[in-house]
């Protein structure tokens, strides 16, 4: 990792990059899908896909810009962590209901299902997110344990 990629990942871990997530980089990696603009990976080289769900009420796509890390079985893995905040992220709660979304990575979409993860396969995934990203910070602050999903194709 060279020094601004360390930066960034510091930087992560303070509350005013939370809230500036929260705020602006959402929106703005939602904006930039699938155009030639640089995304909120701020030139740190993260592995960011987007995921669209189905609204568990409403019943429409929504699009959620997340981190992932391949699975040993060669699925994607994901974190629900909303940035530390207490509540799970809503993108939970509609794999929850309707384990079927659309992952798009480098402008290629793929359809998947989603399986909660849990137990020592949490542990290793959980370390494996750490090492890309201060996650652990989030789940001190939220005080809850962070939903982890495996993404396999259809």
């Amino acid at each position: 990792m060279n020094p601004y990629q360390r930066f960034v990942v510091l930087f992560g871990r303070t509350r005013m990059l939370a809230w500036l997530g929260r705020t602006f980089v959402r929106p703005f990696d939602s904006y930039s899908r699938g155009r030639r603009l640089p995304d909120s990976t701020l030139g740190t080289d993260l592995p960011l896909v987007h995921l669209t769900t189905t609204g568990r009420r409403s019943g429409l796509p929504s699009i959620i810009p997340l981190l992932e890390i391949p699975s040993d079985e060669g699925g994607t893995v994901i974190v629900g962590t909303n940035w530390g905040r207490p509540e799970r992220p809503d993108w939970v709660a509609n794999l929850q209901a309707n384990p079927t979304a659309v992952l798009e990575r480098d402008g290629v979409a793929t359809d998947v299902i989603a399986s909660t993860i849990a137990g020592s396969e949490f542990d290793r995934y959980w370390a494996r997110f750490n090492e890309i990203w201060p996650y652990e910070t989030y789940r001190k602050r939220s005080g809850r344990d962070p939903v982890m999903f495996v993404l396999t194709e259809e």
